[in-house]
């Protein structure tokens, strides 16, 4: 595992509150994205002044593939401890998701 981002996921289909990684982006770099029940993808922008970041806002995300994302956890609330998801999108639109490990 190398560099990755986070994606946050607010889908019915996938548990709740879970800070999920992902390496799918073409350049992962710690960006943070975001999709939720009505499956739009998001991707959080800002701009930098004086080496600080400013004017954080969240912009769609107009991608076509598939993003795999997953989590390590040893909540009780999520059996086992390794959990992955595929969602696949249309011009930053969910089409489908399905979780790939039990």
């Amino acid at each position: 595992m190398g560099v990755y981002d986070y994606i946050t996921c607010r889908h019915p289909e996938v548990p709740p509150d879970v800070e999920w990684k992902t390496e799918s982006m073409s350049s992962p770099h710690h960006e943070r994205y975001m999709f939720g029940a009505v499956g739009t993808l998001w991707k959080q922008e800002f701009d930098y002044e004086d080496g600080s970041r400013i004017n954080h806002r969240w912009e769609e995300c107009r991608i076509t593939g598939e993003i795999r994302f997953y989590t390590h956890t040893d909540s009780s609330d999520i059996v086992g401890s390794w959990i992955e998801y595929s969602a696949y999108f249309s011009k930053g639109q969910l089409i489908h998701i399905e979780q790939v490990t039990p």
